[in-house]
C-alpha cells in the first residue's frame, strides 16, 4: 500500500514544478511588441477561377452517320477549314446519282416538250392563215388554238419539274458536303467526343476547340464584393500548379448578372448555394497553362493612406470578440478593436487603438 502512494507523490511532484518553471518562463520570457504605425494598404477582393479559352467552340456534323475517320486527337493544334472528321457517304452518294438522274431526265422532259410546243404554233399560223382564206372553220381554228395552250401547260410543268430536281439534287450535294467536318477556327482540341465506329445523331458534338491563343480566368468573386470590382483593376493570379509565380493582368470583363455556384462539404449530405459574380480576366499564352487549371485571384479595389497598421499576430480572438495586447511598461491590456482591410501579414485598425501604441505580438 505504501508504493502506490510514494509514485502518487512523485508524479505530483513532479508536475507541480513543471507548471512552476513554466510560469517562471512566462514572467521571465519579455513580451515581443511592435508600435501601432500609420501606413498605407491595399483593398483586395479574392476570388477563385479556372482557366478557359476566351472563344470556345463545340464542333458537331449537320448530318448524323458513322463516323469512318476522326482525323484529331486531345491536344492537337488545328487550323480553320482543317478535315477534323468524315462520316459514311454511301448511300448520300448513291442519292447524288439518284436525283442527278431525275434532274437530267426533267432537262429531257423540258427538250421534247418544247418542241411539241413549237409544232403546235406552226399548226396553229397555218390553220390561222386557212381560217382566213375561207378553207377551215372556226372550230379547226379553236382546236389548233387550245393545242398551243395544252402544249404551253406542259412546258411549265416540265420546267417546274426540272427546277425541283435541281433543287433537290443541290440539297443532296450539300448533305454530302456536311459529311466532311472541317475546323471553324484555329486552336486547340480540348475534348474528343467519339472514337471512329461511333453513329452520331445531327449536331451531336464530335469535338471541342479552344482558342488557345487567348487564354482567360473565368473568376468568382463573392457576391458582397460585386460593387467593388471593376473593368481595368488589376489583377494578381497565383496557383499551386506554379509555386511562387505570380501572374499579372487586369479585369476585362464583368457579368451582368450574379449567378448561384453549388458547394459540397465533406460531408455529402451538406449542400449550400452562394451568389457570385464572374469576371474574365486574360492571360498571357503559355503551353504550360490547361484548360480547367484552378486559379488563386486577388483583385486591388485601391489603396487607403494614413491606414492605422499592425500584424496579424497581433489579433486575438476570443469568442466573438477580436482582441489585442496593448503594453504600457510592465502593463498588458487587452482591448477590442475592429479591423478593416487585409494585406499580407498586415491589417488595418479601424477604432480601439492610436498611432505609436505598443502592440505584443505572437505570444497570447
Amino acid at each position: 500500500m505504501q508504493r502506490p502512494m510514494i509514485v502518487r507523490i512523485g508524479l505530483l511532484a513532479v508536475l507541480v514544478i513543471a507548471m512552476a518553471g513554466f510560469y517562471v518562463w512566462q514572467i521571465s520570457t519579455p513580451l515581443k511588441t511592435v508600435p501601432v504605425r500609420l501606413g498605407s494598404i491595399t483593398f483586395i477582393v479574392s476570388g477563385n477561377g479556372k482557366v478557359a479559352a476566351l472563344e470556345q467552340v463545340e464542333v458537331s456534323a449537320k448530318v448524323g452517320g458513322l463516323i469512318t475517320e476522326l482525323a484529331a486527337k486531345e491536344g492537337d493544334q488545328v487550323s480553320v477549314k482543317q478535315v477534323l472528321a468524315r462520316l459514311d457517304d454511301q448511300e448520300l452518294q448513291a442519292r447524288v446519282r439518284q436525283v442527278g438522274s431525275a434532274a437530267e431526265e426533267a432537262r429531257s422532259t423540258i427538250a421534247v416538250v418544247q418542241v411539241q410546243v413549237d409544232q403546235a404554233q406552226n399548226h396553229l399560223a397555218r390553220t390561222q392563215r386557212l381560217f382566213d382564206g375561207g378553207v377551215v372553220p372556226r372550230a379547226e381554228l379553236d382546236d389548233a388554238r387550245n393545242e398551243v395552250e395544252l402544249r404551253a401547260a406542259q412546258l411549265r410543268t416540265a420546267n417546274a419539274a426540272h427546277r425541283q430536281a435541281l433543287a433537290s439534287l443541290e440539297y443532296v450535294r450539300t448533305q454530302l458536303n456536311n459529311t466532311v467536318v472541317r475546323a471553324p477556327m484555329t486552336g486547340l482540341v480540348i475534348v474528343k467526343h467519339h472514337e471512329r465506329g461511333t453513329v452520331v445523331q445531327p449536331g451531336e458534338p464530335l469535338y471541342t476547340l479552344a482558342d488557345s491563343a487567348r487564354p482567360i480566368v473565368r473568376a468568382e468573386v463573392d457576391e458582397s464584393d460585386a460593387g467593388k470590382i471593376q473593368v481595368g483593376m488589376p489583377v494578381v493570379i497565383t496557383s499551386d500548379a506554379f509555386p511562387g509565380r505570380k501572374m499579372t493582368s487586369t479585369i476585362q470583363k464583368i457579368a451582368w448578372r450574379v449567378g448561384r455556384k453549388r458547394i459540397r462539404s465533406d460531408n455529402p449530405a451538406e449542400i449550400s448555394d452562394v451568389k457570385v459574380l464572374e469576371a474574365e480576366i486574360p492571360l498571357e499564352p503559355d503551353t504550360r497553362l490547361r484548360i480547367g487549371m484552378a486559379m488563386d485571384v486577388k483583385i486591388s479595389t485601391g489603396t487607403k493612406d494614413k491606414a492605422m497598421l499592425i500584424p496579424r499576430s497581433a489579433v486575438l480572438r476570443r469568442g466573438p470578440d477580436l482582441l489585442v495586447s496593448v503594453v504600457k511598461g510592465k502593463a498588458v491590456e487587452q482591448r477590442p478593436v475592429q479591423l478593416g482591410a487585409f494585406e499580407g501579414q498586415l491589417v488595418e485598425v479601424l477604432k480601439g487603438l492610436q498611432p505609436g501604441e505598443l502592440v505584443a505580438i505572437g505570444k497570447d
